[in-house]
């Protein structure tokens, strides 16, 4: 099966690009490739609209790993290819009201129950990565600003893990600072991995895990981690509290021994 859906919005706008069927989208080169690998490629790119120039990013999944359709079977109950997957993902968070990208459009070809190819389109969000601002203004910004940052950051994943969403890729580099006066606001990208398998503690484990694996320790010192914590938690007793967190560093420390040390530039 070959699909291409849009939002409501957005199908004129493409075509009138000659962008119609998943061969037009993996054709187009009219951009600049962002990220890469063997598996998916993310490319920027504009269109021109009736309120002027927009833009988009493309992903690109390409021949996925068998354990990668077992995954998206496994968590939705049914053949779904990876930009379907993600489709999913966007609306759950936006259901909950918790900012994410802004979904276009994705498409796929399926042979049978074995995905071939599909991508997905967001618009551009306006805002900056985490791990790009932080770099930027840290060594200017007040101690109250950064704890306002980082308490957002606690409140986000917080929120997430109450709708029973986890996020085993949430990296600093995965948040998007969307507003910063007169408070931080915060998005959410790249969730192709991302499930809704309730309140498990352990994958709360993980995702966190991963979040403390990305905090360089050049920003993310004790006393600012403290911060964190004190937000994620919420009043929690101590002594689940420090329970908790010996699990989230053991992870964070498995990732680091399997891993490069993260980087912000």
């Amino acid at each position: 099966m070959d699909e291409v859906q849009f939002a409501s919005q957005w199908k004129t706008v493409f075509h009138e690009a000659d962008l119609r069927t998943v061969e037009d989208f993996f054709s187009f080169k009219q951009g600049q490739i962002v990220n890469a690998n063997k598996r998916r490629s993310v490319m920027f790119f504009s269109l021109t609209t009736e309120q002027g120039p927009c833009n988009f990013f493309i992903k690109r999944f390409f021949h996925p790993h068998l354990k990668d359709m077992l995954f998206t079977f496994r968590n939705t109950g049914q053949i779904c290819s990876q930009a379907r997957y993600e489709w999913i993902n966007i609306h759950t968070l936006q259901n909950h009201k918790i900012a994410t990208c802004h979904p276009v459009c994705f498409g796929q070809i399926m042979r049978g129950p074995l995905e071939r190819f599909s991508f997905l389109v967001t618009r551009e969000i306006q805002g900056q990565c985490m791990a790009d601002y932080i770099k930027q203004n840290w060594a200017a910004m007040s101690a109250s600003d950064r704890q306002s940052l980082i308490s957002s950051l606690g409140l986000l994943v917080r929120r997430i893990h109450q709708a029973g969403i986890h996020l085993p890729d949430l990296y600093v580099w995965h948040v998007f600072v969307t507003e910063s006066e007169p408070h931080h606001t915060l998005a959410l990208i790249d969730l192709h991995r991302a499930t809704n398998r309730g309140k498990s503690r352990s994958l709360k484990i993980r995702s966190l895990g991963a979040l403390e694996y990305s905090m360089l320790e050049t920003y993310f010192d004790a006393e600012t981690k403290a911060h964190f914590w004190d937000a994620y938690f919420n009043g929690q007793s101590s002594a689940d509290r420090k329970a908790f967190l010996r699990k989230v560093r053991c992870r964070a420390r498995v990732l680091r021994r399997r891993r490069k040390p993260p980087s912000y530039d």
